[in-house]
């Protein structure tokens, strides 16, 4: 008996848990492993979402880059592919924001230009302040070819 309490007394099992031992460093691996798999699951469910919303109703250009950035909290290519998709946005809009900007001067020449064309081949295009330029009277009956 005397050395079992000696033993109680002098071991290291009354010490606090050493951070290093084998049983902590596994927790720890644990515990990232779970985390990991938990923000892969929930992340992969929400793109999934998002990319059945293509085709049916929901806001899918909002959907998967939150998917891709809770995936992005843990993965790095979730990061990458979020990074791409932003940049792809801003030169999306950018193109979008120029062609708006081109399409209005493309609109007032192509109206002057319709208006110079018609007048170069003597034809006048029909004033919209002259209604007898739209009296179904003053226009000719259509008629029937023979050979048709």
């Amino acid at each position: 008996m005397p050395n079992d309490m000696a033993h109680a007394h002098n071991c290291d099992c009354m010490k606090s848990p050493d951070p290093r031992s084998s049983f902590w460093k596994a927790l720890r691996i644990t515990y990232k492993s779970a985390r990991r798999i938990v923000i892969g699951v929930v992340g992969v469910s929400i793109i999934l979402v998002g990319i059945a919303m293509l085709v049916l109703p929901g806001p899918a250009f909002v959907v998967i880059p939150t998917g891709l950035a809770i995936l992005g909290a843990e993965f790095a290519f979730a990061r990458r592919w979020l990074r791409m998709i932003r940049i792809q946005a801003r030169n999306g809009l950018k193109t979008i924001g120029a062609a708006k900007k081109s399409a209005g001067k493309v609109v007032r020449r192509t109206a002057s230009s319709s208006a110079s064309n018609g007048a170069l081949n003597g034809h006048q295009p029909p004033s919209f302040k002259d209604p007898s330029a739209f009296d179904p009277a003053d226009q000719e009956p259509h008629t029937r070819r023979a050979d048709s």
